[in-house]
């Protein structure tokens, strides 16, 4: 037998032994234990079972390193969690290399070299200790779920045109200061699903070992795929997509599973059975809803009551220059039936925050991706955020600060969703929860800031 030492020593079992695909098994099987001596990791035999490698690794705060750069404790850098190696019967997460089929691998495409091998990566996420001390959250009307104050879209910025350190480095970032709510829907990307795709590499990499610390939430209800059963709100497109959903994050089920959007032609009933289907089958633990109105939203929480299943969550736009949910009675009904509401687009697409302060920069998203927010909106509305934002100096905040603010000033939204490209982004998002208060004369200058803008 040869036993390569790479990094802690894996045991890299050749072909004189058959190496189970279940790790634990192999460690059991083989009677291979994980041993700690003078700082390093050595794979030891002996008669004994070993300790798990998280549990190794977790005592010593140290990433997979021996002999090569040395990864140690809260600065995880992007990952992948070992103990996700070892999950449901197979190495899903370890990168298969046809030349040797005889190694038991862990590893992703990187800087250490192994005799004989290309070069490799062999590190892993540990979350931060101190990751609950700061973030607030909020419960989510009379039930038992509660949300970060802050929570994370992955609306933009998750496609398979974005670069993949950028997004685990954002979403490590997020964990570690206490954002625990992830959000995603079936189309999101570009091209649909590929949020979730690429959200399923790394929650394999770097979060198998928090799930249950995680809350994670998909959506069905706009147009997926071609024909006439990949759209609105039938039974037989929600329960589908929340399949394929699962499939593409590798998950056997999710937080909260949302109907999209209200279905003009689709009954009602048929729409809340599919999300209520969902929940019995253990496919989600709650149902939620989003761009309903406060009328459909009362329709819509009776037909739930009667089919004894929790819904608990509102998600709509809502933000200092879209206030709809004012009119339409969303918010009103919302806190009437102790619903949560979740705000998407708080900062009106990047709007409300410092990057069009002076102008359009070359990264702008606008530049790169107008769907949503167009060159002739940033123009129009420049007056106006120039207005906020010195209001929001006036408060000791960034605009950005203080759209958040706004959102959750009155208790009624429970958590604020934000879309971020880059880490300094969500650290000044973040920020927000230290000064959600405001004063009458304040909100009246945003409100006459904002003029005839408020839609």
């Amino acid at each position: 037998m040869t036993v390569f030492k790479c990094g802690v020593a894996l045991g890299i079992v050749l072909s004189s032994f058959k190496v189970c695909h279940r790790f634990r098994h192999y460690m059991y099987d083989m009677k291979y234990k994980v041993c700690a001596a003078m700082g390093k990791m050595l794979c030891c035999h002996g008669g004994q079972p070993a300790l798990s490698w998280r549990s190794v690794l977790s005592r010593m705060s140290v990433q997979l390193c021996h002999g090569v750069q040395c990864c140690h404790g809260g600065q995880p850098g992007f990952a992948m969690a070992f103990s996700a190696f070892m999950r449901k019967g197979h190495w899903g997460v370890g990168e298969y290399l046809p030349e040797r089929p005889d190694l038991l691998l862990c590893i992703s495409p990187g800087a250490l070299v192994l005799p004989g091998l290309s070069q490799w990566r062999l590190i892993m996420y540990r979350a931060a200790d101190s990751r609950y001390e700061d973030m607030v959250y909020n419960r989510l009307g009379n039930s038992g779920l509660k949300l970060p104050a802050v929570s994370m879209g992955l609306w933009h910025n998750f496609g398979h045109q974005n670069s993949q350190e950028d997004m685990i480095n954002i979403l490590c970032y997020c964990f570690d200061h206490g954002i625990t709510h992830f959000d995603l829907a079936n189309n999101y990307g570009p091209e649909p699903g590929a949020a979730e795709s690429n959200f399923g590499y790394i929650l394999n990499r770097c979060f198998r070992p928090y799930r249950d610390e995680l809350i994670i939430s998909t959506k069905a209800g706009f147009d997926m795929w071609d024909g006439p059963y990949g759209d609105w709100g039938s039974r037989k497109y929600l329960l589908a997509s929340l399949d394929q959903s699962l499939k593409r994050m590798d998950l056997e089920y999710v937080d909260i599973f949302y109907h999209h959007r209200m279905d003009p032609e689709t009954d009602l009933e048929e729409t809340m059975s599919a999300l209520a289907s969902a929940v019995h089958q253990g496919k989600a633990l709650y149902a939620g809803l989003s761009n309903y109105d406060g009328p459909t939203l009362e329709r819509a929480t009776a037909i739930l009551r009667e089919l004894h299943t929790p819904f608990v969550i509102n998600q709509n736009r809502y933000s200092i220059l879209d206030r709809t949910i004012e009119r339409n009675g969303l918010k009103e009904k919302a806190a009437e039936l102790k619903k949560g509401i979740i705000a998407f687009s708080p900062l009106a697409q990047g709007l409300l925050s410092d990057r069009y302060l002076n102008g359009i920069t070359a990264d702008s998203r606008v530049l790169h991706d107008g769907r949503f927010l167009k060159e002739s909106d940033v123009k129009e509305h420049h007056d106006v955020i120039v207005k906020l934002n010195n209001i929001a100096r006036e408060r000791g905040q960034s605009l950005a600060q203080m759209a958040l603010s706004w959102v959750l000033r009155d208790g009624i939204v429970a958590s604020v969703l934000v879309g971020v490209s880059r880490v300094s982004q969500i650290e000044d998002n973040l920020k927000a929860m230290s000064n959600t208060s405001f004063t009458d004369e304040e909100l009246r200058a945003i409100d006459e800031a904002c003029g005839s803008f408020i839609s």
